[in-house]
């Protein structure tokens, strides 16, 4: 064997030993809660932190193995020297209150979401370097399966011919027993030949159709499932929760290509449900389609902003493609929607302004801009924000009026507005929004420069629709205004947006002075 082979392959063994311990550790850590006696919890604690180690030290096998290899691990040593694996990653409250029933005692057990969030990135930077293996399938002939993909063809020819004949044998004998007995479907052969009588009775009762194909699955026969529901759809037609258990069997069966067609069907039949887009991105991810992948985990976030989790995992897959400054969003939009991790973003958005490139896309100048939503005028009517304070400018076009709503994760323009500023929608990306007048058809694109007042970023994606929420020329979503620091007001309903060339300035130059309708009247256009 080769040393690249021998290399590979133990990155490969060393990595799916890192991702079973992974598993384990996530399962123990949701039965964390259960009860039992503080000596035993002490104790699952001091083994979770055990188990957590040793995922870091297959992580560090894997990357040792892959840097023999010739693979560039660099990313994955500066996530590492970032990781204290000596550190408890829980924090234990007991709570004693006394009653007329007595004394109880309730223990409270938080777990740091960062160090999942930290192995959870380590691994996928490694498993980025060995295309080709499933990870969520635990094979054990799947690391030799990996090695054969590597090797010559003539290093297997030896082999073959010996295996030829006994494969021969060997599947002779199994054709002559399958024909002469039932399939063997192990601890579920029971409940599964049930289901196949009651569907011999009542072949489109759905409810059946779909417990068989998912008994099917979890008993490991794919392929049987496959076959099953091909049978389903052909006599009693289309039917959505079947489509997730092909769904379940081609991924099992590392078809990626049907396990994306199936999904193809399902956005079909719902283009609004943000999972759907959520299960493609990951199949084109497994796939190696990073391209796609990465346009339906935007397609997901456009759809469902506050989902947690997806942000900064689309933020590391475009750092590991080579284009980290495109993550800024989505680190930004995470902190925005979950408050817990903001420190953490925050930290993370800093080491990525460090990256060569990154530092252009932070906002310049001041602006104050009114983020107040008036009362409309007509009961359960939109309620449109009036550019009166400070003008919207996208490229050389300028907005009527337009709204703020820092829950969109883009900046939203009128097709009219988008067509004075030269944007032209006919090449660009397709995509649905999720906003707060429902679901809007738009194209993405990415704006040379936005400016609103005095402040002003670069390279801002947007989303052009022929109507943007309330009536507006334009939203600003979290594309423009994550470039800024905001300093609120919640008296006057008035938010300061600083750009990075004011960071500096003194506290007292920081207060909020609402800009006269007068002087904003003299900006110009």
């Amino acid at each position: 064997m080769a040393v690249e082979d021998l290399a590979t392959g133990q990155a490969v063994e060393a990595l799916r030993v890192a991702t079973t311990l992974l598993e384990q550790y996530l399962q123990d850590l949701g039965a964390l809660s259960a009860k039992g006696a503080t000596a035993e919890l002490e104790g699952r604690m001091r083994a979770l932190d055990d188990n957590y180690l040793g995922v870091w030290l297959k992580l560090d096998q894997a990357a040792g193995s892959l840097a023999a290899a010739g693979r560039d691990v660099s990313y994955y040593r500066s996530l590492r020297a970032q990781v204290d694996t000596t550190a408890l990653g829980f924090d234990r409250q007991d709570k004693v209150s006394v009653s007329m029933g007595g004394v109880k005692q309730r223990t409270t057990i938080t777990v740091d979401d960062e160090r999942v969030e930290r192995v959870q990135e380590a691994m996928s930077s490694l498993k980025m370097l060995l295309d080709g293996v499933d990870w969520h399938v635990g094979a054990d002939d799947e690391v030799e399966q990996f090695l054969a993909r590597q090797r010559g063809p003539w290093r297997l020819l030896r082999t073959l011919g010996v295996l030829g004949v006994i494969g021969a044998v060997v599947g002779g004998v199994l054709l002559l027993l399958h024909w002469l007995r039932p399939p063997d479907y192990g601890e579920l052969s029971k409940p599964i030949y049930k289901l196949q009588n009651e569907l011999k009775v009542s072949p489109c009762d759905r409810k059946l159709a779909v417990k068989l194909a998912e008994t099917l699955n979890q008993a490991g026969a794919h392929r049987a499932a496959l076959d099953h529901a091909a049978r389903f759809f052909e006599a009693c037609g289309e039917h959505r929760r079947m489509r997730w258990a092909t769904l379940s069997a081609h991924k099992r069966l590392k078809n990626y290509d049907g396990a994306i067609a199936e999904v193809n069907r399902l956005i079909e039949a719902v283009p609004r449900d943000r999972d759907y887009r959520f299960w493609r991105a990951e199949l084109y991810e497994l796939k190696g389609d990073m391209e796609r992948a990465i346009a339906d985990y935007r397609q997901t976030l456009a759809l469902a902003p506050f989902l947690r989790g997806v942000g900064p995992g689309l933020a590391g897959l475009l750092r590991v493609q080579g284009r980290p400054c495109e993550g800024l969003l989505w680190l930004a939009s995470e902190a925005h929607h979950q408050p817990r991790s903001r420190k953490r973003m925050a930290e993370k958005i800093s080491a990525l302004v460090k990256t060569p490139g990154c530092a252009r896309l932070l906002g310049q100048g001041e602006a104050l801009i009114r983020v107040g939503r008036p009362r409309a005028a007509t009961p359960g009517a939109p309620e449109l924000i009036p550019a009166e304070r400070a003008r919207l400018k996208i490229g050389v076009a300028t907005a009527r009026t337009y709204a703020v709503e820092p829950d969109l994760p883009y900046l939203i323009i009128s097709a009219r507005l988008a067509r004075e500023a030269g944007l032209m929608t006919e090449a660009a990306e397709v995509m649905l929004l999720g906003t707060p007048d429902g679901f809007l058809d738009g194209h993405r694109l990415v704006a040379q420069r936005v400016s609103v007042g005095g402040a002003e970023a670069a390279s801002v994606e947007l989303v052009v629709v022929g109507s943007p929420p309330g009536g507006a020329d334009a939203v600003l979503g979290q594309s423009l205004l994550s470039r800024f620091s905001r300093v609120s007001d919640p008296g006057t309903g008035a938010v300061k947006l600083v750009g990075a060339d004011a960071l500096g300035m003194s506290k007292k130059s920081r207060e909020l002075k609402m800009v006269e309708p007068e002087a904003a009247a003299k900006e110009g256009p």
